[in-house]
């Protein structure tokens, strides 16, 4: 209604809800809309003249609230669901109910500018923000200590949905990599926490939107939907909504659901994952009885080596652990480990053959095999799924970066994978491997013969890789281009540097562009060569680019990856400038932190510029953020000491957590480099490397 100059809009009335669930967005819009099979109005509300660059997350919208009300078996309760790209947003995405609010690089797809990689991710945020609809509007966490009933199901739905939506995108081999793995890494650490987790203060509540509450909720929920099945999931998933519609609830509420559900013991079992931080490793030792294979099973925390009053006495941890074994004949043997050690007999499996813990990686846990049933397993690597032969190595890694097996032997994996290796998952985890090991090596004298040694790796798979996409390629293989062409790139391989460079002054002279799958491994490859002349361009790029994707390809594979120090002192002061939005600065900061030429610098530019940053972000999740990436990659105790001190007479708020974190990560860093470094220079001393190098 209008009256004059003043305008009245009246709304519906709004149901019960959670006050942090509303949101009034004021502002010019173009939107596009559509409806679901029940009517429901979906809406997305673009900058003017974008409405286009939202099609593709209205249909994700759409067949998403489809989804998610069939498996839930609950309508949708509210007339309309709209979202609405933010130009300037601190977080991915926020769940207002019927109105939730994005970064614009979480929801818009250009059709002629947007990755794959970045699509998929547009898929996976709108799946994840529908979900909340149900779990987190509908029914709400009665306090942030179960904060991980929100986040942590909303993290594993998203997946289920867009690979039910979208199957071509194999979420979940990807999910593995950049949820489950990252979530172990750092629940290795003592500075961890539970999954719930006390919270007293409003400050604390930022720390515990992390990797645990997201990706290990996520992961111990796929390990409960793999344990008790789809079905007694779905049915007690949906007398949970429906007992608990409009109240908030705890975490015991959701596990008698599901345990009456399922008839497991899912209370028992699960609280074992929630109330205790970290996860265990298995150790494994087989022995032959006849023509049956004895496996002595034993379980204990898995450590990162170093030892903190934080974790207390490690030996009082104990998990119930739903644990399958695969065998060669494709059978899958299951059982729960609701003891410190127990034995399992595998019938008819004779001596040399392998069985392998875990598959398809389902389960929260490393698997420690003695040397003779690594070797069984090893020799037979092809014969596994992509996803058994990823965990095989980084169960391996992950116990070198902890000081239970020698980084020698993990060479020697990585140059027997690769021979025969063609699948992304697979290179992706080698190529994660390798990054972690360039962290600790990059100041030692050996650096210059390990990129080299990095080269002989990926130069077995180089010959399979074209540099443009071919008809109907799937969308694994896309991204397998973009991971092995940048470690080229990145660690010198001259064609490859030569021939990203022709296609950045092609792209800039606008002859012919670079299709936006390739852009960030181009810019990566072309700031490895670190021109300024490049940099300059690529600046330019960035303040006349009007979409956020292609702004954030720009600072993060390009600006942040020169190796030029002169430079990266540029892209850090440029990070504050009024050209960078204020929610890119962190993750430039960050980035150019990461890059080893400008770890110090960027150090030093926190400290500069510390009460700036203080203006802009305190309190809030961003300087946590900055804080988390600043100091993961220094190797040195004085240097962890340096920061700690730093930090205890300069306090900043809610960075906690983060920060201890960090400096864990340190004196890790510096623990394995001390205890390994000998061997390393020596195998690669020893190594045979004959490649092209600049």
């Amino acid at each position: 209604m209008e009256e004059g100059e003043t305008k009245t809009v009246t709304f519906d009335r709004t149901p019960i809800m959670s006050t942090y669930l509303v949101a009034v967005v004021v502002g010019e819009f173009d939107y596009v809309e559509s409806n679901t099979s029940d009517g429901i109005t979906v809406r997305v509300y673009t900058q003017m003249g974008k409405k286009e660059q939202g099609q593709f997350a209205l249909d994700c919208g759409v067949r998403s609230l489809e989804f998610y009300t069939k498996f839930f078996n609950i309508p949708y309760p509210l007339k309309k669901y709209d979202m609405v790209g933010i130009p300037d947003f601190a977080m991915g995405a926020m769940e207002n109910w019927g109105l939730v609010t994005y970064r614009e690089s979480c929801i818009f797809v250009d059709p002629n500018n947007t990755s794959a990689t970045a699509k998929e991710y547009v898929a996976i945020v709108v799946c994840h923000e529908t979900a909340h609809q149900w779990f987190g509007n509908l029914v709400t966490m009665e306090w942030w200590t179960h904060l991980w009933l929100n986040e942590g199901f909303a993290s594993f739905m998203e997946n289920l949905c867009t690979d039910r939506l979208f199957p071509d995108f194999k979420v979940f081999e990807t999910f593995v990599p950049t949820t489950l793995i990252r979530a172990l890494e750092l629940d290795t650490l003592a500075s961890s926490h539970p999954i719930e987790v006390p919270v007293g203060h409003p400050t604390e509540v930022d720390e515990i939107f992390d990797t645990i509450s997201y990706c290990k909720g996520a992961s111990v929920i796929r390990m409960l939907f793999n344990w008790i099945g789809e079905e007694s999931f779905k049915k007690g998933m949906q007398s949970y909504l429906t007992k608990y519609s409009y109240q908030n609830t705890e975490t015991p509420q959701l596990w008698a659901e599901l345990g009456a559900a399922s008839g497991q013991p899912v209370k028992k079992v699960m609280a074992t994952w929630t109330e205790q931080m970290g996860f265990p490793v298995i150790s494994v030792k087989s022995r032959q009885e006849g023509s049956d294979r004895i496996v002595e099973l034993s379980q204990a925390k898995f450590t990162a080596g170093l030892s903190s009053s934080n974790e207390g006495d490690v030996s009082k941890y104990f998990w119930d652990i739903p644990i399958s074994i695969k065998l060669p004949n494709g059978e899958i043997m299951k059982v729960v480990m609701d003891q410190k050690s127990m034995e399992v007999t595998i019938p008819n499996l004779a001596a040399d053959q392998y069985f392998k813990l875990n598959p398809e990686v389902v389960g929260y846990y490393r698997v420690h095999y003695s040397p003779e049933d690594l070797e069984r397993l090893c020799s037979s690597v092809q014969e596994l799924s992509q996803l058994d032969r990823l965990n095989v190595l980084d169960d391996v890694f992950s116990l070198i970066a902890a000081g239970k097996a020698s980084t020698t032997d993990g060479l020697k994996l990585l140059q027997a994978i690769s021979k025969d290796e063609k699948s992304y998952v697979v290179w992706n985890s080698m190529s994660n491997a390798i990054s972690r090991l360039s962290t600790i090596l990059v100041d030692q004298p050996c650096y210059e013969n390990f990129k080299r040694f990095v080269l002989t790796i990926f130069l077995w798979i180089k010959d399979d890789i074209s540099w443009d996409g071919e008809p109907n390629e799937t969308h694994l293989k896309t991204q397998l281009r973009m991971v092995v062409l940048s470690k080229l790139g990145r660690y010198g391989e001259h064609g490859v540097r030569l021939e990203a460079k022709r296609r950045f002054d092609a792209h800039v002279a606008g002859t012919k562009t670079i299709h936006a799958d390739m852009r960030s491994t181009v810019y990566s490859c072309v700031a490895a060569l670190g021109e300024s002349s490049d940099f300059d361009t690529m600046e330019k790029l960035h303040n006349k680019e009007e979409l956020q994707e292609e702004k954030d390809r720009i600072i993060r594979a390009g600006l942040a990856g020169f190796l030029n120090k002169e430079l990266l002192e540029k892209a850090l002061n440029f990070s504050l400038g009024s050209e960078v939005r204020s929610q890119d600065s962190p993750f430039l900061i960050r980035s150019v932190a990461k890059n080893p030429m400008g770890r110090d610098l960027a150090w030093q530019f926190f400290k500069d510029n510390l009460p700036e940053l203080r203006k802009r972000y305190e309190p809030g999740p961003m300087i946590p953020i900055i804080v988390k990436g600043l100091f993961e990659t220094f190797t040195t105790e004085e240097m962890a000491n340096t920061v700690q001190k730093y930090f205890e007479e300069n306090p900043v708020q809610g960075i906690d957590r983060n920060l201890a974190q960090a400096l864990e990560t340190v004196r890790v860093n510096a623990a394995w480099l001390e205890r390994d470094l000998p061997n390393i220079k020596s195998f690669l001393d020893k190594c045979p490397i004959n490649v092209q190098y600049l």
